[in-house]
C-alpha cells in the first residue's frame, strides 16, 4: 500500500476483551479504535486479530485476498496470527461465515472500492520518521472543502492542506499540488491512510520542499 510507499452478520460481533492473554512482544495496531487490544502486532511484523463471534461456524481475516483460518476458542473468541506482513498500510476484513465484514475494533477506511478495516504494520523509527507526527515543527492544516460540480451539477467534497504560514502570510502566492487516491480508494486516502500532512510538513520544516497547498479529489 502507499506511503510516498475506514444485520444478522453485525449482531455477532463485539469486541474482544481486553483481558484476553495477548501473543508476547506485541502491541495494538496504531489503527485500532480507542482501548481496542486487538489486532495486535509482533516484533516479527505479523498481526493477531481476535473476534468474539460465538454463534458464528467459521471465521477468516481477509487482509489483501490472503485469507487466514480463525481458531475459536470455548468462550466463542475466534483468534488468528498472519504470516509476517509488509510494513505499512494493509486494508483487511473478517469473513463471518462467509459475510465480509468490517472488524469493529479497527478504525474504517475506504479502500478496496468499500469502506473496510485497517491495520498498520510499523517499520523502525528511522525508517518512518519522515511521515511521523513531529511535535517540535509547525504543522498545517487539513480542510474537508464541499463544493457545486458545474460538470457533474452535483455536490462534491475534496480535502485540502495548507502549511502551517498559511494563516499569517496573507499576501503569499503558493504552488498548488492535485495529489491522486489509489485505485480503489478516494479523496480521504491519501489524507487518512497516506499521512500526508505530516509528509508535508517535515520536509517543509526540513526544507526539502518550498511550502504548498495540497488538493485531494475524488478521481473515479
Amino acid at each position: 500500500m502507499k506511503r510516498i510507499t475506514l444485520s444478522l452478520a453485525l449482531s455477532l460481533l463485539t469486541l474482544a476483551g481486553v483481558s484476553a492473554a495477548a501473543p508476547a512482544e506485541s502491541m495494538p495496531a496504531s489503527t485500532n479504535i480507542p482501548e481496542a487490544a486487538y489486532p495486535r502486532v509482533d516484533t516479527s511484523s505479523r498481526a493477531t486479530f481476535r473476534i468474539h463471534a460465538p454463534e458464528a461456524s467459521d471465521v477468516k481475516v481477509d487482509i489483501c485476498g490472503k485469507k487466514y483460518d480463525m481458531t475459536r476458542d470455548s468462550d466463542g473468541n475466534w483468534t488468528a496470527t498472519t504470516d509476517p506482513l509488509v510494513v505499512g498500510f494493509h486494508y483487511y476484513f473478517l469473513v463471518i461465515d462467509g459475510v465480509s465484514v468490517i472488524d469493529p475494533a479497527t478504525e474504517a477506511f475506504f479502500g478496496c472500492g468499500k469502506m473496510s478495516g485497517g491495520i498498520e504494520i510499523p517499520e523502525s523509527p528511522e525508517a518512518a520518521a519522515y511521515y511521523t507526527f513531529n511535535k517540535d515543527i509547525p504543522h498545517g492544516q487539513v480542510r474537508e472543502c464541499k463544493y457545486y460540480s458545474d460538470i457533474e451539477k452535483a455536490e462534491r467534497r475534496c480535502f485540502v492542506y495548507t502549511p502551517a504560514e498559511y494563516e499569517t502570510a496573507t499576501d503569499r502566492r503558493y504552488p498548488v499540488l492535485y495529489l491522486q487516491h489509489g485505485m480503489g480508494e478516494d479523496e480521504r486516502g491519501w489524507h487518512q491512510q497516506g499521512m500526508m500532512a505530516n509528509i508535508l510538513d517535515n520536509q517543509i520544516a526540513a526544507g526539502k520542499c518550498v511550502p504548498m497547498i495540497v488538493v485531494m479529489d475524488y478521481g473515479n
